[in-house]
């Protein structure tokens, strides 16, 4: 099989997001991202900028599958709503590792 190039690269990737709980613990939710395989030169730009793990996030998050809001309704992505995410540590750091496993030709270990 050939590689073949595209102009927009995207995949639908696990991603576990581990939700702080009281006494030290953990919450593990898990849902499907839809992932641009960023080039290097937006990967350098993002990791220059003021706040690199927000606009990392934000340049590589593109939707998602199998988000609900509070009261158990399906989540829309937009713009906004991935904004205020990605000023939550745990959220972003979640989509950051999804997207480094993604790129480094590994299986899958979410």
């Amino acid at each position: 099989m050939s590689f073949k190039i595209k102009a927009t690269n995207t995949v639908k990737w696990p991603i576990t997001v581990n939700v702080p709980q009281d006494g030290g613990t953990y919450k593990t939710q898990k849902f499907t991202g839809i992932i641009e395989l960023i080039d290097a030169d937006a990967f350098t730009e993002a990791l220059d900028s003021d706040d690199a793990d927000a606009t990392l996030m934000l340049a590589v998050l593109k939707g998602w599958e199998n988000v609900q809001t509070e009261d158990g309704a399906e989540a829309e992505f937009t713009p906004e709503v991935a904004a205020s995410l990605s000023k939550v540590p745990y959220f972003r750091l979640a989509v950051i590792r999804a997207y480094r496993d993604a790129v480094q030709g590994g299986a899958a270990k979410n």
